[in-house]
Order: structure tokens, then sequence, then C-alpha cells
């Protein structure tokens, strides 16, 4: 699983580097044992989205992903809804669907309604009223840029997009740096406790 989905190494190869090794594993078994895995990770993958859905503010996007099952369209996309940093540990979840559709992420969303970012795909962006569209800088700079280049007339927003994107990268840095700090810091009292606790004299 490791070489597969950490390493991104297809069944194939993996078959033959356990061949090099003496240890010979057919396709059809590394198969097996994938479907089976996800099987019995689909409980993690319930929690993980109900854990989503509780949240004030999520990211939505889709990118195209090379299929083997026979549709319409062989490069379905993969959705992957993510958490806010701001909330917790991070949470992405991924839905394999077979095509672009909007409906598909009103379907995974079902009854949340709080923030959604997303990108600028318009079927993405039809959605109930009670989801509130936080729109992606950079696609908003896109579009000013397609105005500048067409009559010059957007360079003023332009650039102003760009002094928000660079403000926004100095917040972000800023709070990993803090992040790390406060990291260490628990560290290093974690270390101090454990050498207290060695050096007490025992009765």
């Amino acid at each position: 699983m490791i070489q597969k989905y950490l390493d991104h190494l297809p069944l194939y190869r993996i078959e033959k580097i356990s061949e090099r090794h003496g240890v010979p594993i057919a396709r059809s078994t590394l198969a097996q044992w994938v479907g089976q895995l996800g099987m019995s990770l689909q409980p993690l993958v319930d929690r993980l989205t109900a854990l989503l859905l509780q949240g004030k503010a999520r990211h939505a996007d889709e990118t195209p992903c090379s299929s083997l099952i026979r549709c319409a369209r062989p490069n379905g996309p993969i959705w992957a809804y993510r958490s806010n940093d701001l909330e917790g540990a991070p949470i992405v979840v991924f839905d394999y669907q077979t095509s672009r559709s909007g409906q598909h992420a009103r379907n995974f969303l079902l009854k949340w309604r709080r923030h959604l970012m997303v990108g600028d795909y318009g079927d993405t962006k039809r959605r109930s009223g009670k989801v509130i569209e936080s729109g992606s800088l950079a696609h908003c700079r896109r579009k000013f840029s397609d105005l500048h280049v067409a009559g010059g007339a957007a360079w003023w927003w332009k650039r102003r997009c760009g002094e928000s994107a660079r403000v926004v990268g100095a917040v972000e840095a800023r709070r990993a740096m803090v992040m790390r700090r406060l990291a260490s810091r628990s560290d290093s009292r974690r270390r101090c406790r454990s050498w207290n606790a060695l050096a007490r004299p025992k009765d």
C-alpha cells in the first residue's frame, strides 16, 4: 500500500519489484489486496467525511484522472474536499466521479450550509443560496489579467490582487513560524519532564 499510494508505483511495477526480491506476488493478488483495504477503510472515510462537514469553511476542487472504467468520460475527475487550516487537524476526502458536473459536489455536501471555496468552473459554482461562495484569489487575478491583455484597463486591480496575495503569503509564513516555535517549546517541556523523571532518586 505504501508503494502504491505514497511512492505512486503502479501494480505491475510492484509485481516486478517483489519478483526481484524473491517474493513473487501476482498482480491480481495485489489488486485484490487494494480492494480489500479499500473496503476495510470505508468506515474511516465515512467518519472523516462526517467530521469534514461539521466545519464552517471548506474547500472543493476537482482534477482530471485517467480511469479504466468504461464511461462517457474516461478521464473523470477526482473531487477533493478539504478542511480549513484554522479548524484543527487537516482533513482531505477524495471522491471519484465520472464527470465534472457540479451536482456531484452538491450531492457530497448535502445539507451542509457554510462558506465554500471553489475554483472558477461555472457548474461547480451553481449552488444553494445557503452556501456562501469564498472565491479563489488566484482565479480572481486571472480574470483581471485577461481584461488587462484585452484592453489594458484592469492593471490597477491586477496589482492589488498581487499585493493581497503577498500579504496572505506573509501571514501564512508567520503562522507557520509561530506553530514551529510552539511545537519546539512543547518538545522542550516534554524532554525536561523526561529528564526530571530519570533524575529523580528512586526509593
